[in-house]
């Protein structure tokens, strides 16, 4: 188990790097082609071929930066689900939406999100009871006295068991230890 709560840290920090390599090249390759389309479109001598690849580069330089937003985005989104979810130790989606003011689909869709791209490893979602399980389990049965719990220093979540064989962040993956 703390193998894949390791590996969800790493995804997280790795599509982190990601989208932000994404959106500078991005940013970069647009204004480079796109000055150089730009001159393209307005000189009378230039092919369509050369204008056609030109628009290709800029589009995909474009989808580079949409999805490193999207998933910086994302990313910022999952904190906040974290710290919603361990500081009231409750995994209710209407409740998590009414506290993001976000509607329950909303927050549906990220969480599912969130959950493909490994980010909550040990979660699911349980659509009859409408909520996020971590661990197999109901937040409500993971209540702990204060003694046990303490506070995630990545992702700011609250209520994380700190035992011996427990040494993970069960939301992120952080060593606790």
């Amino acid at each position: 188990m703390a193998h894949k709560i390791k590996k969800a840290k790493g995804k997280i920090v790795f599509h982190n790097i990601l989208s932000l390599i994404s959106i500078v090249f991005g940013i970069m390759i647009t204004m480079l082609f796109g000055g150089i389309l730009f001159d393209f479109l307005f000189d009378k001598t230039s092919d369509i071929g050369s204008i056609v690849i030109l628009i290709m580069i800029v589009s995909l330089s474009l989808a580079m930066i949409v999805w490193g937003y999207k998933t910086k985005v994302l990313i910022n989104l999952f904190k906040k689900y974290v710290y919603i979810i361990s500081s009231t130790n409750d995994g209710s989606l209407s409740n998590l939406a009414a506290s993001l003011g976000k509607s329950e689909n909303t927050v549906l869709k990220n969480l599912q999100k969130m959950i493909d791209r490994l980010y909550f490893p040990n979660a699911h979602i349980d659509h009859r009871k409408k909520e996020i399980m971590i661990a197999g389990k109901s937040l409500d049965k993971l209540k702990l006295s204060n003694a046990e719990m303490s506070k995630c220093r990545n992702c700011g979540a609250y209520g994380i068991n700190v035992r011996e064989d427990d040494n993970y962040c069960e939301y992120c993956g952080t060593l606790l230890k």
